[in-house]
């Protein structure tokens, strides 16, 4: 039916079961891709939504501001570099004298320490966190555990200096002007 591996993350294994037991006819097929298309708007519109770290009191679920959150400084040093963000393991990146930015690192990102990073950013993580210590025995500049604001400020640039020995993050290139 010409669905992508993305289309087929939308649908369950028994929804596609039901549906083959049926005629393979273009009513199915536009069903399903009504589905799909429905299941990727909710997605999206979840992805959209923002939530404290922490919620202390009812009404930070309905409202809330996000507070300065002071990152973990790693390594004495100070670089300027384009910022790369990841989501995930990206086959074939160009990760070489970049800082790289990534929301919740664990183990399973310890493969971007063979590309030749500049430096590295989180959003989540503390001084004894796996990145912080990755960082440290590569002698990599890093600063763990930014929080959202700072986070998302980063994500605005193209490029940033990070100094970590004056403990700041500076924005050198923007992507827009908002």
């Amino acid at each position: 039916l010409d669905f992508t591996r993305d289309d087929l993350s939308y649908l369950p294994i028994g929804e596609i079961l039901r549906y083959s037991r049926e005629s393979s006819s273009g009513a199915t097929a536009s069903r399903l891709r009504r589905i799909v298309t429905y299941r990727k708007k909710r997605q999206e519109l979840t992805q959209a939504l923002r939530l404290p770290d922490v919620i202390l009191k009812a009404h930070e679920f309905f409202s809330f501001e996000q507070n300065d959150s002071k990152p973990n400084f790693v390594t004495r040093k100070a670089i300027k570099a384009p910022v790369h963000y990841l989501e995930r393991f990206e086959a074939n990146v160009d990760l070489k004298d970049k800082i790289v930015a990534i929301r919740a690192a664990d183990p399973g990102f310890d493969w971007i320490f063979g590309h030749n990073v500049a430096g590295l950013i989180t959003e989540y993580g503390g001084m004894a966190s796996h990145m912080a210590i990755r960082a440290a025995e590569f002698g990599l500049p890093a600063a763990i555990g930014c929080g959202s604001k700072l986070f998302e400020f980063v994500l605005s640039g193209l490029a940033i200096e990070l100094d970590c020995a004056n403990e700041r993050i500076k924005i050198i290139d923007y992507r827009n002007y908002n």
